[in-house]
């Protein structure tokens, strides 16, 4: 009885000195960020100064936004904040997400249309590695970016493992949604994500 005591003490402290390793290799699993892509809602060709980044959205971008709205508000990972590029178009875009996730909004330079698709790769591997710099907040679960063509189409096929599953570039008023993994410091965020799902409002009369 004796022998069989001091067996299940040897057992008992094994299985303590294994916690910890065990608590370590829980902590390595990778979570995941997920982004909404958004590229602004449908535009006018012209504004009224004759600047491109001043052009507003039409009435049936301004729909699209509405849409798009409820659809992330049903959503169980929900945008937590939403990073929009200065222009006109994809601000207001934004504006009317925002309005309807009630979320944080941030305008972001890096998201212009006269910037590079690298910009946008490095703003969105910041906000995945809290250690970087930004004050060490943690990542978000989800966000959502707004911005245009050709860097955001650009940018999901950098991201995802398979190019193959992104066949056609975003539309106006369409949204990508893509998960990405935790990333160390030495990631690259390239090819390491998943396209889920791309949603756009129908319409009969379609153009682009």
């Amino acid at each position: 009885m004796r022998a069989q005591l001091r067996r299940l003490r040897v057992r008992m402290g094994a299985l303590d000195a294994a916690r910890p390793a065990v608590a370590n290799m829980q902590g390595v699993i990778p979570s995941l960020m997920r982004v909404y892509v958004v590229r602004h809602g449908k535009a006018e060709k012209t504004s009224p100064t004759g600047r491109d980044p001043d052009r507003p959205l039409r009435p049936r971008g301004i729909r699209q936004c509405g849409w798009l709205s409820e659809q992330l508000l049903a959503m169980k990972k929900r945008p937590s904040v939403i990073l929009a590029s200065p222009y006109v178009r994809a601000l207001d875009t934004a504006r009317i997400l925002h309005r309807g996730l009630r979320c944080a909004l941030r305008v972001e330079e890096a998201l212009a249309a006269d910037r590079d698709t690298v910009d946008a790769l490095a703003l969105l591997r910041t906000l995945a590695l809290p250690a970087s710099g930004r004050a060490a907040e943690k990542p978000p679960e989800a966000l959502a970016i707004v911005g245009h063509n050709p860097i955001l189409s650009e940018l999901i096929t950098m991201v995802i493992k398979d190019p193959a599953e992104w066949a056609q570039p975003l539309r106006t008023g369409e949204c990508a949604i893509v998960d990405l993994p935790a990333l160390s410091p030495d990631d690259t965020m390239r090819a390491c994500g998943k396209l889920v799902n791309r949603l756009r409002m129908k319409q009969t009369d379609e153009e682009e």
